[in-house]
């Protein structure tokens, strides 16, 4: 899975993983969601992190689920 990103990834790159918006890629880094370690102004992303992320997400949401909708991943744009 993504293996055309780097071991360590941008906010930029959990934007275009995920297909989220710059808001949401820097909620999900800041409030935990996705585990990353900030070097000064720059945040650095484990990219197994973003791979835990979507496996515990999807994980959830199936196991949640009562209906055929798609699953959604949280949007804050």
């Amino acid at each position: 899975m993504f293996e055309t990103y780097k071991d360590v990834v941008t906010v930029k790159d959990i934007q275009n993983m995920l297909g989220v918006c710059k808001t949401t890629a820097y909620k999900l880094v800041t409030s935990g969601e996705i585990q990353s370690l900030r070097v000064g102004k720059k945040f650095l992303i484990p990219k197994m992190a973003v791979i835990a992320y979507l496996t515990n997400a999807t994980s959830s949401a199936i196991l949640d689920r009562h209906t055929d909708e798609p699953v959604k991943l949280k949007e804050v744009c």
